[in-house]
């Protein structure tokens, strides 16, 4: 099987495809799911790659069906209807906004795959009892980058966003803006930021002020140049990670600071971003004793609008080549963005983690093993994720500072190849990998509030850790809900501690004032 652009999303039909049966001919107790075609769903899903339904059947039902069978929140942009099958995939198409070339539908019946076929010949078909053939012949867009890894948190993200607009009536704009509490970062890439901020340079045509496209190997050039930098574009708001949408290029020379190039996804487009950002490179250049800095624009069918970013900042145009260069003084006065924060702390998040979990843990235990870990010292990680908390390199800093320590990271998914064990933390001392008294330290960061039962997981902890052991959890309270997964609770600091009574704690702190933090960190020891 050929395709011109790998996978994004996979729709299926649900009656004898997902699930074996006719959901408005037999019982729907009745029905049963197709446990392997299920699991294959699951693995793609975890890949990044999105999935939805088009179905006709009645919506309440189907609904209540999945939720039954824990396939609830697995699918993005549902459609369950009596529509034509093409329909629904066009209004999934349109919803996800991505290409029909990019999406496959599978399906039981040769009549519906002829007729997607038909309205949406872009779109790949394949015949249900044929998927895992065909599956293999396709080429899926896994992801590899955090932005890819996390589609459907960025979709769910948006569309609760979009929920959000739409329910706000009154008001003026900056009024909505400022009440999605948008946070900006903007950090210098590291080398291993470079396939994102390819993977931007390459897709982003309409905020695209320059126009310029580079190839990885291109951007890996610019990297190493040392007169250059490469600054990333980190955003978020209240309903969760926007990821990196933004990559400028900087050419430092000798008295004033050159953008060579400045883009963005369109997804932050009308949030003020474009501008802010060119404003923290004015004020960056100022600190670093420049005396002027100048961005490029070159002209499109798409980039239209860019040249209002530079004068409604104050900057002043001239002709050079093919380009318009924009010119300002460090000097000139910026706005102050109000319905936006410079969060800093941003900047470090794919790094180093959350500052305030990682530099606290660090310091613990520095000062309980000053010497390193003794032989044979064990940890277990619950719900470790990407490792977004403490940082992707927190092992390695672990070993290097440490000393060697047998670390498990566990989770009810597969994180690429980040989790060693997938288990439910519930029920985790069960298990025959994790077992019960086998580790001196048990972390569970950002975790407890996503589990129906927090209490559940606490207990857990202490089985599997040994009787000497310790616990170390955090979990916020004065922040938005992450949606993705599902995020249940927040725990003031008193009601964290009861999280822990019946273990010994020695240590508690917050993020920010007592009475209201931004999160809490216990430690605990079973004696």
């Amino acid at each position: 099987m050929s395709n011109s652009n790998p996978i994004k999303c996979v729709v299926t039909d649900l009656d004898n495809t997902l699930w074996n049966g006719i959901l408005r001919e037999d019982d729907s107790d009745a029905l049963i799911l197709d446990d392997e075609y299920a699991d294959r769903l699951r693995g793609l899903d975890k890949q990044g790659i999105l999935l939805s339904i088009a179905s006709r059947n009645d919506e309440e039902v189907a609904v209540e069906v999945l939720r039954r069978m824990k396939l609830g929140d697995l699918f993005v942009a549902p459609r369950i209807n009596d529509a034509p099958k093409s329909q629904n995939v066009a209004a999934i198409r349109d919803e996800l906004n991505i290409g029909a070339d990019s999406i496959v539908f599978v399906d039981d019946q040769q009549f519906e795959l002829a007729e997607v076929s038909s309205a949406l010949p872009e779109v790949k078909t394949i015949l249900k009892r044929d998927y895992k053939e065909r599956f293999d012949e396709l080429e899926f867009a896994i992801g590899t980058t955090w932005e890819a890894r996390n589609r459907k948190l960025l979709y769910n993200a948006q569309a609760r966003r979009k929920e959000f607009q739409d329910a706000a009536n009154e008001g003026t704009n900056t009024d909505f803006l400022r009440s999605l509490g948008i946070k900006l970062g903007i950090k210098k890439a590291r080398e291993e930021d470079l396939e994102r901020a390819t993977e931007l340079i390459l897709r982003s045509h309409q905020l695209n002020f320059s126009a310029n496209t580079y190839s990885l190997e291109e951007v890996r050039r610019i990297f190493a140049d040392g007169r250059k930098d490469i600054y990333l574009v980190q955003v978020s708001d209240r309903f969760g990670p926007y990821g990196i949408v933004g990559v400028a290029i900087v050419d430092k020379r000798d008295k004033q600071w050159f953008v060579q190039d400045l883009l963005f996804s369109c997804r932050i487009q009308g949030r003020g971003i474009e501008s802010a950002t060119l404003a923290y490179l004015v004020r960056k250049a100022q600190q670093s004793g420049i005396s002027n800095i100048e961005g490029a624009y070159r002209k499109t069918k798409q980039n239209v609008n860019m040249p209002s970013t530079y004068t409604n900042l104050g900057f002043t145009p001239r002709a050079e080549c093919d380009l318009t260069v924009y010119s300002i003084s460090t000097t000139s006065s910026m706005p102050d963005f109000e319905h936006l924060t410079f969060d800093a702390s941003m900047n470090d998040v794919v790094q180093r983690g959350v500052p305030f979990v990682r530099d606290f843990i660090e310091g613990y235990l520095r000062r309980e093993y000053p010497t390193g870990f003794p032989s044979g010292f064990s940890v277990i990680d619950v719900g470790a994720g990407w490792g977004e908390v403490l940082g992707e390199d927190w092992t390695g800093w672990v070993k290097t500072n440490l000393g060697e320590v047998v670390y498990t990271k566990l989770d009810k998914r597969q994180y690429g190849s980040y989790i060693d064990v997938i288990a439910d933390a519930e029920t985790m001392s069960s298990d025959p990998r994790i077992g019960k008294g086998r580790y001196d330290l048990a972390l569970a960061f950002e975790v407890l509030e996503h589990s129906r039962n927090p209490r559940k997981i606490v207990e857990e902890m202490g089985r599997v850790a040994k009787p000497t052991g310790t616990m170390i959890a955090s979990v916020p309270y004065n922040q938005p809900p992450h949606y993705e997964p599902e995020d249940y609770w927040r725990f003031k600091p008193d009601e964290f501690k009861a999280l822990f009574s019946g273990y010994r704690i020695v240590d508690l702190k917050t993020e920010g004032p007592y009475d209201n933090p931004r999160r809490t960190l216990i430690v605990a020891k079973l004696q």
